[in-house]
C-alpha cells in the first residue's frame, strides 16, 4: 500500500519520499493546530504537555509524548505567526506616524479675506 501511494506521488509530481505517512504527519499537525486554537479560545493552557496527551488520546494513541514534537511545532508557528502580525502592525505605525510627521511640518493654510 505504501509503495502504491508513494508511486502515485512521484507521478503526480511530489519529491521521492512522499507518501502515506505525509497525510498522517499533515492529519496529525492540523488537529494539534485546532487543539491550540480551541484551548485558546477558551483560555486554557496551549503548553505542549497539555497538548500532546489531548491530541493522543483523541487520534487513538496510548503515548501521548509521541505528539510532543508535533505539539512544540504548532508553538513555534503560532510565535512565528504572533511575530509576524506585530512586525505588520509596527510597519504600519512607522508609515502612519510618518505621514503624520509629514502633514505636521506642511504650512497651514491661508484662508481668504473678501
Amino acid at each position: 500500500m505504501t509503495q502504491l501511494i508513494a508511486k502515485a506521488m512521484r507521478s503526480l509530481g511530489f519529491e521521492k519520499g512522499t507518501s502515506i505517512h505525509s497525510f498522517r504527519g499533515k492529519f496529525t499537525s492540523d488537529a494539534v493546530d485546532k487543539e491550540v486554537e480551541t484551548r485558546l479560545s477558551a483560555g486554557m493552557d496551549t503548553s505542549s504537555m497539555s497538548i500532546a496527551p489531548a491530541v493522543a488520546m483523541r487520534l487513538g494513541h496510548k503515548n501521548p509524548f509521541q505528539f510532543l514534537s508535533y505539539a512544540s511545532a504548532a508553538q513555534s508557528k503560532k510565535a512565528r505567526l504572533e511575530r509576524q502580525e506585530q512586525e505588520s502592525e509596527l510597519s504600519r505605525l512607522r508609515s502612519e506616524l510618518n505621514k503624520l510627521r509629514r502633514i505636521a511640518l506642511l504650512p497651514t493654510p491661508k484662508t481668504s479675506k473678501k
